[in-house]
């Protein structure tokens, strides 16, 4: 068995490696993204393109929240933590639009014998916004949703115990 002071510290441990992850992953976006050039569409090409790079990491150190928040039973974090997905999505999902008609617009100037290339680096992108996008649609939703059905399991577990303690004691 594992004494709480370890559990304690196994939990502390993985929040600090998925903080690690994250303030490390946003510092390097942020320090290759800025200044920002919004009205430039090659920027926010490639802007997307370098989120879309660093989707991996994110959705590690995230997950990794999760599990510990729900594995510790971190109500304070897990909701919020949900709600945050769910926020997250917005934008993500605006993103994805403008970062589509921004292909659309690039293509027609993309030199030739770049196309392959910048095709294949669009349709990644693409494709692993639309992965992030259903990833903090599903996590938000599931996350709340078991929160949710979890306090409610707990509260009548809880009271399940209660009334076995009170029936044992008669017999």
């Amino acid at each position: 068995m594992t004494s709480s002071t370890t559990l304690r510290g196994l939990r502390v441990v993985l929040y600090a490696v998925s903080a690690l992850i994250l303030v490390d992953q946003v510092t390097e976006l942020a320090i290759t993204a800025l200044p920002a050039r919004l009205s430039d569409m090659q920027w926010r090409f490639g802007l997307f393109g370098l989120f879309a790079g660093r989707a991996t990491p994110f959705l590690l150190a995230d997950g990794l929240v999760l599990a510990t928040a729900l594995i510790f039973e971190d109500s304070r974090l897990i909701r919020p933590w949900a709600i945050l997905h769910l926020i997250l999505a917005l934008p993500l999902a605006v993103g994805l639009a403008v970062f589509g008609l921004d292909v659309v617009q690039l293509g027609r100037t993309v030199r030739t014998g770049a196309e392959r290339g910048f095709a294949m680096a669009a349709v990644r992108a693409g494709v692993m916004g639309l992965f992030g996008l259903a990833y903090c649609v599903m996590a938000g939703l599931i996350v709340f949703r078991a929160t949710r059905k979890g306090a409610r399991r707990h509260a009548a577990d809880s009271s399940e115990q209660s009334l076995l303690v009170v029936t044992k004691g008669r017999s």
